[in-house]
Parts: C-alpha cells; structure tokens; sequence
C-alpha cells in the first residue's frame, strides 16, 4: 500500500471480512439459517457448482432451510489468505474446513472460496462463487448468502 491510510483502511475491511466469517461460521455451526441470511446483501447471487445460479437472498432463503439445522457441523474454520478492496467491494480468498457431525453422516469437507462483500454501512457477502464450494461434495449441498 501507497500509504498509512491505506494500509489502515485495508486493515480495517479485513477486520469487518473476519468479523463476518466469524458470524458466517457461527451461525452455520448453530443451524441459524435466520441470522445466517443477515449477512447477505438483497441482490445476493451464488454459483454453486453444477447447478443453477441462486439470485436474490428470498431465493437463497428457500434453498437454505429446506437443510439448515443445528448438529449438522460440529466445526468449521475458514482461513483468509488475501483480501483486496476497491471502491465500495472487498474480495476475500481462502480455504476451509469442516467436520460434518456423525448424525449428519459425518466426514470432513474441505475447500476453497472467493468472496465479493461490498459496502457502505456494514460489510455484506455480495457474490459468491459458493462459500462452501467442496472438492468432495456431500450427497446434501445447501446454498449461502447475505443482505
């Protein structure tokens, strides 16, 4: 970064992107599809994997809690390997893990994502390629987003 500010502000929208994957975990963790949905913008629009795009957070709302529940993860941990902003968007990049509980089929998943947040007010997950993008899929996907 050119500058001090700069580098402050990106620390900062770091921060908030962490904050937001740590509500993001919790609430996948706690099968809080209500609170999850609140971290996703109105125009939300995911991608997942061999499926149609999901556009709009009702339409992601419908998908998710048809399988939202709590017990289906017993962990989750997402690692930010880079965040770059420009303007009034942040991206983040990553991987993650999961540890599906024995109930739910157990297992672990990992993965990789790409995540759009954008601003002014509150950082928002905006476009997202699939936070839980698997390499592995589980026979139950869901689809995620915020606003």
């Amino acid at each position: 970064m050119a500058s001090g500010t700069n580098a402050m502000e990106s620390g900062a929208v770091t921060a908030s992107v962490r904050q937001v994957f740590g509500e993001y975990v919790a609430n996948v963790i706690a099968g809080n599809a209500d609170l999850w949905l609140t971290l996703w913008d109105a125009q939300a629009v995911q991608l997942p994997p061999d499926a149609p795009m999901v556009v709009g957070k009702d339409t992601l709302a419908r998908k998710v809690k048809a399988g939202f529940a709590p017990g289906v993860y017993d962990d989750m941990k997402i690692t930010i390997q880079e965040v770059k902003t420009s303007g009034e968007l942040a991206f983040a990049r990553g991987v993650y893990t999961t540890t599906v509980s024995k109930s739910a089929g157990g297992g672990g998943v990992d993965g990789k994502f790409l995540t759009v947040f954008k601003t002014p007010d509150r950082w928002f997950l905006e476009d997202l390629p699939r936070l839980l993008q698997f390499e592995r899929p589980p026979s139950q996907m869901n689809s995620f987003r915020r606003g």
